[in-house]
């Protein structure tokens, strides 16, 4: 607890819980796989059977993504980031060798209100 200006106890905001979206959270799971967490071939190689499930099971969520949902998500750093694995990594994935792999990536989206950090990020998801 910390001490407002008037002596009164009150909580930190560091201490607040922070619920992630069930999709962000979904989107996490998936591209990280479960912990221990480590890169996975699936990032750098081509694999149509990857590409096929990110579409079949995310292909809605980054088309509404494209058209500007989700921007709450920047809000909060896990929220942030399964909302740039949506536009960036998974754009990439479901629309392999055409154009529309990238302009996902010049996407008008908010700007998250704190930086995005590995450790607190792989930290909070252990």
């Amino acid at each position: 607890m910390r001490r407002g200006r008037t002596g009164a106890a009150r909580e930190a905001p560091y201490h607040k819980v922070v619920s992630t979206d069930p999709l962000a959270r979904d989107i996490l799971d998936f591209w990280f796989g479960p912990p221990p967490l480590a890169a996975r071939n699936a990032w750098f190689r081509k694999d149509p059977a990857f590409d096929t499930a990110i579409q079949t099971r995310f292909g809605a969520a980054v088309a509404a993504a494209r058209a500007g949902a989700y921007g709450e998500w920047c809000h909060e750093p896990h929220g942030a980031l399964a909302r740039v694995i949506l536009l960036d990594q998974f754009t990439r994935s479901m629309f392999r060798d055409t154009a529309d792999a990238f302009p996902a990536t010049r996407a008008r989206s908010p700007r998250p209100k704190t930086p995005l950090h590995e450790d607190s990020i792989a930290t909070s998801r252990r």
